[in-house]
């Protein structure tokens, strides 16, 4: 039983981790439009968006990471939930 609390307790982190990757990006995608003077919607494809996603790839690559960690903490849980 503690083996599930402890992987339960990692994937809420795991899941929090993701939701706060997704703050910290979307926040970077708003900053780079006020730094660039962009106050409406940006076409995908276009110079702006090739731009505004160069320059937030760090925050982007964390929610891809953060996303994974959660699909691990996820499947560790699981398995340790069919052991019992």
């Amino acid at each position: 039983m503690i083996a599930i609390y402890s992987r339960a307790q990692a994937f809420a982190v795991a899941t929090e981790s993701v939701e706060l990757a997704k703050y910290n990006l979307d926040n970077a995608y708003r900053d780079w439009k006020r730094r660039n003077g962009i106050n409406h919607l940006i076409l995908k494809g276009g110079a702006s968006w090739n731009a505004m996603m160069l320059a937030t790839k760090p925050q982007y690559r964390a929610v891809l990471n953060a996303k994974a960690r959660k699909r691990r903490a996820e499947k560790k849980l699981l398995q340790a939930v069919e052991v019992v």
